[in-house]
């Protein structure tokens, strides 16, 4: 039954993204000590629930896959995938919750453990996040790239990380979520108040940063994109 439900996952990367998950959990716990900033901590195990919920979707698009026709279940997976996915490259930008640390004391970097805690929790959480979100990526991707070719994979690919780079610009700058989504008067709303001249290049910047974030794991699971499930 195991096999059947996570059999999709690589296996060279399941033990990676089980340690690395128990490592962050275990690090937030461990914040409690530290007493500083707990919230932004406790937020980090949010964000990377956030970043695993479009794996499972993929989980059960590839189990109503195998089980066959399912139609309608199945593109609803993939549109609930596209609505969470966007959440994993979002984490990159948590890196801006080191500026409430100070790393430089004006002569010297500080020996304070409690922020060089801070930055290696926040890369790891980053990274679970990335590698749950990534990964859902490229199983979507190698699947409409076994059915439709090369190109319209790749331009998928381009269509995913031009919308998450939307995504990410109202997740961080407009503070929306994915569910708010349900909101769409206040969302289009708060998006026509806030867009400016620069918000073009932000996107675009956002979607890069998905873009070269992934490409690097395509590579690196190219050779195993015969094993999708």
């Amino acid at each position: 039954m195991t096999r059947f439900l996570f059999g999709w996952i690589p296996k060279n990367l399941a033990p990676i993204i089980a340690v690395l998950t128990a490592a962050t959990v275990i690090l937030t716990a461990i914040t409690v000590f530290f007493g500083e900033t707990l919230y932004f901590r406790m937020m980090m195990i949010w964000n990377i629930f956030l970043s695993g919920v479009p794996l499972a979707f993929v989980g059960i698009f590839c189990v109503l896959e195998r089980r066959g026709k399912h139609a309608i279940a199945k593109t609803c997976c993939a549109l609930g995938w596209l609505l969470f996915f966007p959440n994993a490259p979002y984490m990159l930008t948590d890196f801006i919750h080191l500026g409430n640390y100070r790393f430089w004391n004006g002569t010297a970097f500080t020996a304070n453990p409690v922020v060089w805690f801070a930055l290696f929790h926040s890369v790891a959480g980053i990274l679970v996040g990335c590698l749950f979100g990534m990964l859902s990526f490229w199983i979507m991707h190698g699947k409409l790239e076994q059915k439709h070719g090369k190109t319209t994979g790749w331009i998928f690919v381009l269509f995913v990380s031009l919308l998450s780079g939307f995504a990410i610009w109202v997740g961080r700058c407009l503070r929306f979520n994915s569910w708010d989504l349900f909101r769409p008067v206040t969302l289009v709303r708060k998006v026509a108040e806030q867009y400016t001249s620069d918000v073009p290049a932000t996107i675009f910047l956002f979607a890069g940063m998905t873009f070269f974030v992934y490409v690097p794991l395509y590579s690196l699971l190219a050779k195993r994109k015969g094993e999708i499930a």
